[in-house]
């Protein structure tokens, strides 16, 4: 029975959803490269990623045009929308398995230390 106290009905909390995913998610996928800002493959799985678009991109290409007809504008201009689609794909499987980019030229002081100076942050 309410007593006067005041009972919240709605309790909102804020909460980091990269943290509860990285927390989830134990092996990245992909980590930050050591020179300059983007990703690299850091296990199996983003390699298969990485080789996936890879090929679904190239069979886009040679599946989609002859090389003895001359391809329409119509054709051209969808396949670049299909590769700009494939490309924020990637970015966003990237985005949601690997590290946070960031741009570096080298290892970091702030960076833990490993002992091998040429495995990407």
């Amino acid at each position: 029975m309410y007593q006067g106290r005041i009972l919240p009905l709605v309790h909102i909390q804020y909460v980091d959803l990269r943290n509860i995913q990285m927390n989830r998610m134990k092996k990245l996928w992909f980590k930050r490269k050591l020179y300059g800002w983007g990703w690299q493959p850091a296990s199996w799985e983003g390699w298969l990623v990485l080789w996936l678009f890879l090929v679904v991109i190239l069979g886009n290409v040679l599946l989609r045009y002859d090389l003895d007809t001359e391809p329409q504008k119509n054709d051209v201009l969808r396949m670049v929308a299909e590769t700009f689609g494939l490309v924020f794909f990637l970015i966003l499987v990237y985005v949601r398995t690997g590290e946070r980019p960031r741009w570096q030229w080298g290892k970091r002081v702030e960076d833990e230390e490993d002992g091998d100076v040429n495995a990407p942050r």
